[in-house]
């Protein structure tokens, strides 16, 4: 069984503003054992790595995000997902 545990690089595969400010690939925090194997309907691939294809991704029409990767779960030798948390509380209009 294949476990994603660390810091591991994401590539973005189109411009969202999850990701407005990031490096491509950014580096986020993988902690799992299980992943989503299709998009569900109506949801876009916004990013990818090369063990799990599904890292990020959104609904077509609603503000609706889901992660592979744990954002919450940032150092401060790897502050990406603290960016990608401050970037989805604007999304969301939380400031």
């Amino acid at each position: 069984m294949f476990r994603e545990e660390g810091i591991y690089p994401i590539q973005a595969l189109k411009p969202d503003p999850l990701f407005e400010g990031l490096p491509d690939p950014f580096l986020v925090r993988e902690s799992h054992y299980c992943e989503i194997k299709k998009l569900p309907p109506q949801f876009d691939l916004l990013a990818t790595n090369e063990n799990c294809p599904i890292q990020a991704m959104k609904h077509r029409e609603r503000p609706l995000y889901g992660t592979q990767f744990h954002p919450e779960a940032y150092v401060e030798a790897y502050p990406h997902g603290r960016r990608i948390l401050e970037n989805f509380f604007k999304i969301a209009g939380i400031r």
